[in-house]
């Protein structure tokens, strides 16, 4: 039996990774995929560049970044991993890979790790649960490969005018796909071509593959061209 309080149990049944899967098929699942719970505390690397990736993470408390450092060791943000999402999937396959990324807790954060098991082969007893947990997984990881998507077109955008204006649309249109989750109360009060964006501007220069001057310097210029304004996380698009 897994050990878990109510409130991971209510959390894991609720997630998609788990759709359709009972109490007893997570008890199955846990010891298939031989769950395990882990707590990191704020700044510390849950995985480094280079390490091999024996586990799959699924957040169920606080935020992860995921980072890439150069060779001037400088990190750079990647992407933004909230509750609820996975990290690590990215490496996963019938033979163990090393990351070619960091994994830093933006946050205290309470973790569910499992290792992973190839999705075309099952358990002895062909368990109905690890049928539905790995088309999940496969869904999930879909999902995933979009986000990324949208960022290589944003980051395909020659000038930094050009990829600011893509990441807003996408965000106002995607706001799931790209990956930035806001807060849904603030963005139910926002008006049209206004969007939420739940990054400070070291965070959004760190996304868009620039430094925080130039970022900071390109709003102001949009701002006196009559294209945008921005209060805080909010931006508002004038011209379409």
């Amino acid at each position: 039996m897994m050990d878990t309080s109510a409130d991971e149990l209510y959390l894991l049944q609720n997630h998609p990774l788990f759709k359709g899967i009972d109490v007893g098929g997570l008890d199955q699942l846990s010891n298939c995929f031989s769950f395990r719970f882990a707590n990191f505390y704020k700044d510390e690397y849950l995985v480094l560049e280079g390490d091999p990736v024996t586990c799959v993470g699924l957040i169920l408390s606080g935020t992860v970044l995921m980072e890439k450092s150069d060779l001037q060791g400088n990190n750079f943000f990647l992407t933004e991993i909230r509750k609820n999402e996975l990290f690590g999937d990215a490496f996963i396959g019938s033979r163990v890979q090393s990351s070619t990324v960091n994994y830093r807790a933006m946050t205290d954060c309470h973790v569910l790790l499992f290792q992973y098991r190839d999705p075309r082969t099952f358990c002895r007893r062909n368990c109905r649960c690890h049928l539905v947990f790995s088309e999940n997984l496969m869904y999930l990881l879909a999902l995933k490969t979009r986000t990324f998507l949208a960022k290589v077109e944003i980051l395909s955008t020659r000038s930094l005018r050009g990829r600011i204006l893509r990441f807003l649309h996408i965000v106002e249109e995607y706001p799931d796909i790209i990956g930035l989750r806001g807060d849904r109360k603030q963005e139910r009060k926002l008006k049209k071509n206004q969007v939420f964006v739940p990054l400070t501007h070291t965070e959004l220069a760190e996304y868009l593959g620039v430094n925080r001057s130039a970022l900071v310097r390109e709003l102001g210029r949009m701002k006196q061209d009559n294209l945008l304004t921005w209060d805080k996380h909010v931006y508002t698009l004038i011209s379409p």
